[in-house]
């Protein structure tokens, strides 16, 4: 991950920066959302209410924005 070769200078780090802190940003991203539903899009107390969504339909990732926008360069699209 960034910045293990200022650790140890004989590591061999092959996956681009870029790639590295997007995992990074996705990893915490679960972190800090776990033990919530990511279908629920809204949810009520008061005499009890809740609602959901389909994800891919709300365009919903648990990959956060920026690590999309980090991770886009990489995508490779293809029609077949």
């Amino acid at each position: 991950m960034p910045g293990q070769r200022a650790l140890d200078a004989s590591r061999v780090v092959t996956l681009p920066e870029d790639v590295q802190e997007a995992a990074i940003l996705t990893a915490v991203q679960l972190y800090r959302s776990r033990g919530v539903d990511s279908m629920v899009a809204s949810e009520s107390i008061g005499d009890w209410s809740v609602s959901y969504f389909a994800a891919k339909a709300e365009g919903k990732s648990p990959i956060p924005g920026i690590a999309q926008a980090l991770l886009a360069p990489y995508v490779i699209h293809r029609v077949s």
